[in-house]
């Protein structure tokens, strides 16, 4: 007679993002008879005995494995294989610094404290290279930094006063 095996699965995956529910399915072979499962998070028994394990307070690093006990004769255990978390952090833009107020045709230099973002502005009073703005137009401009990755954006905004330059 063949021991039963168990085999475990992830959905919506083994990356997610912070907060996301995962759905862990075991899937038995080999075994004519219902099964036990023992769902165990960091080698930590959790979950309920059934093929079907979900949670949504993943760390990365966290493991998840499914235990299958056995009875033929003596109690045989059969560990699944093992899922690796890995959790994503939503973005977070931090703060822009830089001057509250320029001149037409002056560049104004502004830094992020996450790196990786994109600039832009909301207006056309002034235009942006890089992390730096050209006052344009007279006006009010808001400066926006865009930081992305695959479990969202974030915006971190400061608003400009675009000045004529003085006489």
């Amino acid at each position: 007679i063949a021991l039963p095996k168990i085999t475990i699965a992830a959905a919506p995956a083994d990356t997610i993002c912070s907060g996301t529910p995962v759905t862990f399915t075991a899937a038995v072979a080999n075994d004519a008879s219902t099964p036990l499962y023992q769902w165990l998070l960091n080698n930590t028994p959790v979950g309920t005995n059934t093929s079907v394990y979900m949670t949504d307070t993943l760390h990365s690093g966290d493991r998840v494995t499914c235990m299958l006990p056995y009875i033929f004769g003596d109690t045989v255990t059969t560990l699944s294989n093992t899922i690796f978390v890995t959790v994503d952090s939503f973005p977070n833009a931090g703060a822009i610094t830089g001057p509250d107020t320029g001149f037409k045709g002056d560049s104004i230099t502004f830094s992020a404290t996450a790196p990786g973002g994109v600039w832009n502005c909301s207006n056309t009073n002034a235009i942006v290279i890089g992390n730096k703005i050209l006052g344009v137009t007279t006006g009010m401009d808001t400066v926006r930094y865009i930081l992305t990755n695959a479990c969202g954006a974030d915006t971190a905004n400061q608003i400009v006063s675009i000045w004529d330059c003085p006489s």
